[in-house]
Parts: structure tokens; C-alpha cells; sequence
């Protein structure tokens, strides 16, 4: 097998006996030795033969693979014979088990929403003014959202759904129904007097 022929010095990387010396680009015309290339301007043909060559004592390159080591190596390693480790990892097996996710703290909450209606509903009669009935109702939803989210800054979504009517000893009923995770809760507090009847419903979603 020929080796290709170079201008920039030896196969070896060590210079030419007039590479200094010599600014022809040719190379030599054949083989200078086995992996050895010649340098430029050197001619093959008039080193004598009883002179020793500058590169007999270099070692040999390595010796190549023959054709049939490569076809036995291929045939194995297609066969599955190969003895090295594997680099198919085995499959991965997702966990059933769900992961923890905490929950709102709905005592913290419960509590504040019983001691802020007491003290701020305390003697408030029915206003026929919407505006300031309107009023009432988004300060008392207001604060509520606002104590839910000293309580649990991230990770969740809050609804506040505040409910206001006069209190004539009407009957009254109410229902929920809801859809969600083990770590979604609910508050609802209750205050009433001899003229109103005031409901605060909390939500608190986790949101991711």
C-alpha cells in the first residue's frame, strides 16, 4: 500500500535531510519507505543504496488490521458476542406513586376569617346604598385573599367569593361541588346578626 507523498516534511513529522535548504514544492514520485514520506526537493533516486537511511531507526508504524480481524470483529459485535458493556441502558420504570404535595394551611385561615368577620361586621346594619354595600363586600374578599397569600405565597390560585344579604329569618341553602386534587382546599366562614347574613367562601388551587 503506497503512502501519499507530503511538501511539508516526513510522514513522522521530523524535517528532510535539505529541507532547509530546498524551495521546490514537488515530491517524490514514489514510495520513500514504509510510512515515510519524503520531504520536497528531496530525489529518491539519487540517495545511494550502501548509504544508510536517516529514518532505519525509527520504529515501524503500527501494523493495520487485516480484512478478515475486521470482518470477525464486525460479525461478533452484530451477534451480540462482543464482551464489552453494553451502552443500551435498560428501560426506565416510571414510579405509580404519587409524589407529596402540600397542602394550604386552612386552620390558619379559618381562624382569621372568624376573628376579622366578628370584629368587622360587629354592629353593621343592611345599607340599601349599593355602592357601599359593594364596597363592604370587596374589603372583606380583599383581605381574605390577602391573608391567603401571607399564608402560602407560591403554588397556588385563589378565589374569594364573598356573599352579603339583609337578614329578614328567611330559610336559606347552599351547595358546593367541586373537582380537584387531594392538595386543593376550601374555607368558608359564616357570620350573621339580627340584620345580615355575611359568607366568605376561600378557594385555594395548587397551580402546577
Amino acid at each position: 500500500m503506497s503512502t501519499p507523498t507530503s511538501a511539508s516534511g516526513s510522514g513522522y513529522g521530523f524535517p528532510g535531510p535539505s529541507a532547509a535548504a530546498s524551495t521546490s514544492s514537488s515530491s517524490a514520485g514514489g514510495p520513500a519507505g514504509a510510512g515515510v514520506t519524503a520531504s520536497a526537493g528531496i530525489n529518491a533516486g539519487a540517495v545511494s543504496a550502501a548509504s544508510p537511511s536517516p529514518y532505519s531507526g525509527l520504529p515501524p508504524p503500527p501494523p493495520l488490521l487485516s480484512a478478515t480481524l475486521l470482518a470477525s470483529a464486525s460479525a461478533g459485535g452484530a451477534n451480540g458476542a462482543s464482551s464489552g458493556p453494553s451502552s443500551s441502558a435498560p428501560p426506565s420504570v416510571r414510579s405509580t406513586t404519587a409524589s407529596p404535595r402540600p397542602k394550604f394551611e386552612t386552620d390558619t385561615l379559618s381562624t382569621y376569617l372568624r376573628n376579622h368577620l366578628a370584629a368587622r361586621l360587629h354592629g353593621v346594619a343592611w345599607n340599601r346604598d349599593k355602592d357601599k354595600t359593594r364596597a363592604l363586600t370587596t374589603e372583606l374578599a380583599q383581605s381574605a385573599k390577602a391573608k391567603m397569600l401571607e399564608i402560602a405565597p407560591r403554588g397556588f390560585k385563589f378565589v374569594v367569593n364573598v356573599q352579603l344579604v339583609e337578614n329578614l329569618g328567611q330559610g336559606g341553602r347552599g351547595d358546593m361541588a367541586c373537582h380537584w386534587e387531594e392538595s386543593d382546599q376550601v374555607v368558608q366562614e359564616l357570620y350573621s346578626n339580627d340584620r345580615i347574613l355575611c359568607t366568605v367562601t376561600c378557594f385555594a388551587v395548587r397551580a402546577f
